[in-house]
């Protein structure tokens, strides 16, 4: 499959592209430190004709330095506590 974008300059530079499944999470790191981790699944989808999804506010001097796919991680809700008998 071909797939062609065209990039308004309004848009800015794609620092990454990743093959993702809902069973992921993504992480997002700027040079500033700050990262941010996103479930995959709570992503909106793009349609042909939108632009793209904005999944980051970048301060006017920061940029993204890196992108990475992990395993999603599990929230521990504390609901292991023991039993009393």
């Amino acid at each position: 499959m071909l797939r062609l974008l065209i990039l308004p300059k309004k848009n800015g530079s794609i620092v990454s592209f990743k093959t993702v499944d809902d069973s992921k999470d993504l992480m997002i790191i700027t040079d500033s430190g700050v990262i941010i981790r996103l479930a995959v699944d709570k992503i909106s989808t793009m349609s042909r004709v939108t632009q793209g999804v904005k999944l980051i506010n970048l301060k006017e001097d920061s940029i993204v330095s890196s992108t990475a796919i992990v395993d999603k991680e599990e929230i521990d809700n504390g609901s292991d506590e023991e039993e009393s008998e």
